[in-house]
């Protein structure tokens, strides 16, 4: 999802200690980050013509990024900010059009401040704004922190609208006096659009969000992090912010639920483009089999057989809209590839305005092969990045896996701008590559 997320503060003062601010943190990190959150960093966009965006691997594996800035004040109060990395032009060009309807409801439950601020709805997904804000010194909360679930329902249908994964930002919080830690998180919670059937006009439904704990590994731990909510402790002449409650033992929390009902937001339709030809290149055939436009997305699904290869081949490619130059490089698994045909069902955020016609071109500018993940190779990619002015650290999955990326973590010192090209180029050159292009145009209205 190459961003950067905006940094917001965690405002710490009062006199306290910094190895025990620190070591609070650090607790509070381990035992109230969101599940969905990765802590990867995600490799940062380059800029072509007015705009350039680079699309992570897909929006089902969007990166988030948990910001913990420390700031020395003179306050005595912490605000802990949980900031998914956002990376939207389509919902922020819905949003532009007027296209979001405002409810900005709020409820509290069990001390807890759960506010639905707005919503969307189009064809390819609906989008619901919402803030959760406790304070850490008066919410009772689980060991491991809350699991907290989103489930939307079609009213008119009583069916269930199932989730995509999608990261969202949000705000600040603060107090005064007695010691506080304020948590805010903020979360654009997606849903799919597909599955509405028909065409109605507006759509009536119902959110449910539920605080619960974290399913129980088999050795019986949280996999949401450790369990307690002890701190390292200063010296004893230090000054110490005062340790957090315990948390409840995961079998005696009881989960609760807000809901947030009556909820109608109209309805977009999609625009399907027509059937597009295929294309070969390089003996290797590619058909697009669908594609459908809504102002906040747009999706679509192509297909390619490589011959006499059992490797599998990641598509680099972009889709140019005339205004926007969006990357997209899909992840590819095994479970992409039928009797040795690979098939990508990609969803790109891209801006669109109803009515404005514009020719758009999706191009696959290559393939690029998968390597088996050894510690060999690791250290082949370490090298030829570090060659060429890229130092990385390099984090693996497990041993002997065919893999199509390594997660990087960049070391401090100065990256290039061209870091997403460098990257590739390296793997090509391990895993070997196809050339294209292989390109499909067509209008958009």
């Amino acid at each position: 999802r190459g961003t950067s997320a905006s940094a917001r503060p965690i405002a710490v003062g009062g006199g306290m200690n910094e190895n025990d601010i620190r070591a609070g943190l650090r607790d509070i990190a381990e035992h109230e980050v969101p599940d969905d959150i990765n802590l990867i960093p995600a490799v940062q966009r380059k800029l072509r013509r007015e705009r350039r965006y680079n699309v992570p691997p897909s929006l089902t594996r969007i990166a988030a990024i948990l910001i913990l800035t420390l700031l020395s004040t003179v306050t005595a109060f912490a605000v802990v900010q949980y900031q998914h990395q956002r990376y939207d032009p389509g919902l922020d060009s819905a949003a532009t059009q007027g296209l979001f309807v405002e409810f900005n409801r709020t409820q509290r439950v069990s001390d807890i401040d759960v506010t639905l601020q707005r919503g969307y709805a189009d064809a390819n997904r609906i989008v619901l704004t919402t803030e959760i804000v406790y304070d850490l010194y008066q919410v009772e909360r689980p060991e491991g922190g809350f699991n907290i679930n989103y489930r939307l329902f079609d009213t008119t249908t009583s069916e269930e609208i199932p989730p995509v994964p999608l990261g969202g930002g949000g705000g600040g919080g603060s107090s005064s006096g007695t010691p506080s830690i304020m948590v805010n998180i903020g979360r654009d919670a997606a849903f799919d659009g597909s599955v509405i059937t028909g065409d109605p006009e507006t759509l009536d439904l119902r959110l449910e969000i539920t605080f619960a704990t974290h399913p129980t590994r088999r050795d019986g731990t949280s996999s949401g992090g450790g369990g307690g909510g002890e701190m390292m402790q200063p010296p004893a002449d230090q000054p110490t912010m005062m340790p957090l409650p315990s948390p409840v033992p995961v079998d005696q929390f009881e989960s609760f639920t807000v809901t947030f009902d009556n909820l109608r937001l109209p309805f977009v339709d999609e625009y399907v483009v027509p059937k597009l030809d295929a294309q070969t290149v390089s003996d290797v055939t590619m058909t697009v089999e669908q594609v459908t436009v809504t102002p906040s997305l747009t999706a679509l699904d192509f297909c390619y057989t490589v011959p006499g290869s059992d490797k599998l081949w990641t598509p680099v490619a972009h889709i140019d809209t005339g205004d926007d130059i969006i990357n997209v490089t899909p992840m590819i698994g095994p479970e992409n590839v039928t009797d040795g045909r690979t098939c990508v069902e990609m969803r790109v955020p891209l801006p669109y305005v109803p009515g404005e016609e514009q020719t758009w071109t999706f191009r696959v500018d290559y393939l690029r092969g998968s390597f088996m993940e050894t510690e060999a190779n690791a250290e082949r990619v370490r090298q030829m990045l570090a060659e060429r002015g890229l130092n990385t650290e390099l984090f693996q999955t497990g041993t002997g896996e065919i893999i199509t990326r390594y997660g990087m973590g960049f070391n401090r010192g100065d990256s290039p701008a061209d870091t997403t090209r460098i990257i590739e180029d390296v793997f090509s050159q391990i895993g070997g590559r196809i050339d294209g292009p292989w390109t499909f145009s067509f209008s958009v209205p």
